[in-house]
């Protein structure tokens, strides 16, 4: 093995690269013993003689040395040119095959058929619907249907508060991590080439708790909660927790398997300090904010007594509803999906950060538009639990990438349960980490692009039943 380096001005080096050369030697020996067995053993480059040019059957009892030797050598290749290797396209990965899967086999198909269906529902929702109230005359009584018909209940707070509110604020930490990440690496300043890269994103992530504690209780004191300090707290303990928490489980099975790819405890002490020194602060300090910021109006108030939701058709089922809007957002990234878990778990490298940045776009905009759809629909049924529906309804799509996950697992890695049961739970717990931060951060963009229409929707009609 030969490894390159390269000096610094410093007077440090940085390895740029290696060479491995195997050989394979015959070595005729009379009496196996492990003292002084290096020595022993004759070097090929010395002793070409030693060399064995076929492959032959070792024979039974037979014992394999396996040996290596190590040589520096200097070269002019800077780290950046070394890792310009690894950033470059990998083989089969074709840039214009890429480009014209997103731009036709995506783009021009899928999200111009929800924008405009989206589009449409938008229009006829507020400006039809208020236009033909603006034409009946004063005295005349008006007669409402579907979504108009539950103006008084449409606002009404969702089961469990808290913990939708976490959520929401969660998937808000998850989405500002994410974008702050792309738009970094899109500008160069995250790559292979550089050090820090996990440290950067944690560290992101961490900065965003302001974020997560500012949208949780604003949303927690929309629905008239008082417990601000209780929310805040499981809002800066619930998402983390769990990944770290899971985090600990698999580092500690690697740790039982004696595997150098376990994390020592006095390295976990690093990114446990950021969170709850850093995280945990600003999570309080963005709820305590959002507390004494004065409650948002609703544009319509709540009813005294709920009305009761009609019964719906078997095709109007929550369940159903969820799992079919949960497709076309998974749709917006299935295509990259396949070359991001073979970064993740086979060594290849994703190499052009601008095709992950144009898939984020359409997933925003697929899980956007999904969402409005499926809540305008659910609307015209009279049903007004639409706050949790509309969070589920894109955050189905973590369950997809799950599947995806378990595919790829028996289709392209050759791990077997019997030899490595390890690694079973190491993929499959990765797998539901990347799942569950999936769920989160689609989630979010759904509820909120639902908030922002129902808001839109009923503020218009509020204000036309002012006019007359």
């Amino acid at each position: 093995m030969t490894l390159l380096y390269h000096p610094n001005e410093d007077g440090t080096i940085q390895i740029v690269g290696f060479e491995v050369s195997p050989f394979s030697v015959r070595w005729n020996y009379m009496e196996w013993s492990h003292q002084n067995l290096a020595q022993k053993c004759p070097s090929p480059m010395k002793n070409e003689e030693y060399l064995h040019q076929s492959v032959t059957p070792v024979p039974e009892g037979e014992h394999i040395l396996w040996t290596y030797s190590v040589q520096w050598k200097e070269s002019d290749i800077t780290q950046v040119q070394f890792m310009n290797t690894y950033t470059r396209e990998p083989q089969g990965f074709d840039s214009n095959i890429h480009w014209s899967r997103i731009v036709r086999g995506y783009s021009l198909v899928i999200v111009a058929t929800l924008s405009c269906i989206a589009a449409i529902i938008i229009v006829r929702a507020n400006r039809a619907n208020v236009r033909h109230y603006n034409q009946i005359d004063y005295n005349e009584e008006i007669e409402e249907a579907g979504w108009k018909l539950i103006s008084g209940d449409v606002f009404r707070p969702p089961v469990h508060p808290m913990l939708f509110s976490v959520l929401v604020g969660t998937g808000v930490q998850v989405f500002a991590a994410v974008s702050f990440t792309i738009v970094l690496a899109l500008f160069g300043y995250l790559s292979p080439a550089g050090h820090g890269i996990i440290a950067t994103g944690t560290t992101l992530f961490n900065v965003m708790g302001f974020l997560a504690g500012y949208f949780s209780t604003r949303t927690y004191k929309t629905f008239h909660g008082q417990n601000w300090k209780a929310n805040a707290l499981v809002t800066a303990l619930g998402f983390s927790g769990v990944v770290f928490g899971t985090f600990l489980v698999l580092n500690k099975l690697l740790q039982a398997q004696q595997s150098s790819s376990a994390v020592p405890f006095p390295a976990l002490l690093q990114p446990l300090s950021r969170w709850l020194g850093v995280c945990v602060i600003l999570v309080f300090c963005g709820s305590y904010l959002a507390f004494k910021t004065p409650r948002p109006e609703d544009p319509v108030p709540s009813s005294r007594t709920p009305r009761a939701v009609p019964k719906q058709p078997w095709t109007r089922n929550p369940v159903l509803f969820i799992l079919v809007g949960g497709l076309p957002p998974v749709s917006a990234v299935f295509l990259d999906l396949h070359y991001i878990l073979g970064a993740v778990w086979r060594g290849s490298v994703y190499p052009i950060m601008g095709y992950l940045g144009a898939w984020f776009v359409l997933l925003v905009l697929t899980c956007a538009e999904v969402a409005i759809i499926m809540c305008h629909i659910q609307l015209c049924d009279e049903d007004y639990h639409w706050w949790w529906r509309s969070y589920l309804t894109a955050g189905a799509s973590g369950l997809y990438i799950f599947l995806y996950s378990t595919y790829y697992f028996f289709t392209y890695l050759n791990i077997t349960y019997t030899t490595t049961p390890v690694s079973w739970v190491l993929y499959f717990g990765c797998s539901f980490l990347m799942a569950l931060c999936f769920f989160v951060l689609t989630g979010f963009i759904g509820q909120y692009a639902c908030s922002l229409f129902v808001h839109r929707l009923y503020t218009s009609w509020s204000r036309c039943l002012q006019r007359k």
